[in-house]
């Protein structure tokens, strides 16, 4: 019966997006829109500036995750690096 049921709510209108029973339409906050308006919402799109940031973070973390090893070796005494290894 369930299963029926199930069948038979995805079969009436397959063009609409639904949410899970429990998430929001227990809420009363169910929205129902059809495929081409959501596609028409997004606006994927990359430009120069989200590329320049991309890089900027790219460096910040490598050169942070370079010289934090770095400062930790050069910080200790060597013979103590080359025993504990």
């Amino acid at each position: 019966m369930l299963r029926t049921e199930l069948a038979s709510a995805n079969n009436a209108s397959p063009n609409i997006l639904r949410f899970a029973p429990n998430s929001l339409s227990g809420l009363g906050l169910r929205h129902e829109m059809p495929h081409d308006e959501v596609l028409e919402l997004f606006n994927i799109s990359i430009n120069v500036e989200v590329i320049i940031s991309f890089y900027l973070v790219s460096l910040v973390v490598i050169i942070i995750s370079t010289t934090m090893p770095v400062l930790y070796i050069i910080s200790s005494n060597p013979k103590k690096v080359l025993t504990s290894f």
